[in-house]
């Protein structure tokens, strides 16, 4: 293995160390700024980048080599959501609290009604990611429960619409 391929090799195991056991939880849960698309530049930008560089000197085709430079999309990107998922469990139910939420917007995607809640927490509002409102059953000015993380309270959901 030559110094080149080695140091492809690993920066991306650098960079899937990062992401699944470095990142902070404002990066995790962050909604907007760079801070939201920092995972996504790491796994859907610089791994397939350095995968392609790492196999560049394989005696491979280009469509071969641009294939395999891929599958890290394939198999990280959805073992992130998954983790991310995890931890996110893990948090609430360590630290997590409950409050009230205001439905503060309803609108409709192309099959479902979604809703969004604006809610306190370390003296500062919080606003909560889209939730599906099945039933359609909540309007604008409904009070829902939100359950936060103390430690971290853009780490939430709204405990009437999990599923």
């Amino acid at each position: 293995m030559n110094t080149k391929t080695l140091v492809y090799l690993l920066l991306i195991i650098g960079i899937l160390i990062l992401t699944f056991f470095g990142l902070d939880d404002s990066i995790l849960y962050a909604k907007s700024g760079i801070k939201r698309w920092t995972p996504f530049i790491l796994i859907f930008i610089l791994i397939p980048l350095f995968t392609y560089k790492l196999v560049e000197d394989f005696s491979l085709k280009k469509n071969t080599k641009t294939g395999l430079s891929l599958i890290p999309i394939i198999v990280f990107g959805p073992l992130l959501g998954l983790w991310c998922g995890h931890l996110s469990d893990n948090q609430l139910k360590e630290d997590g609290k409950l409050t009230t939420g205001i439905v503060s917007e309803k609108f409709k995607s192309k099959r479902n009604w979604l809703v969004k809640c604006k809610f306190q927490a370390k003296n500062r509002t919080f606003t909560t990611f889209s939730k599906t409102d099945r039933e359609n059953l909540y309007q604008v000015g409904d009070t829902l429960t939100i359950k936060y993380s103390d430690s971290n309270p853009e780490n939430h959901t709204i405990v009437e619409l999990e599923n």
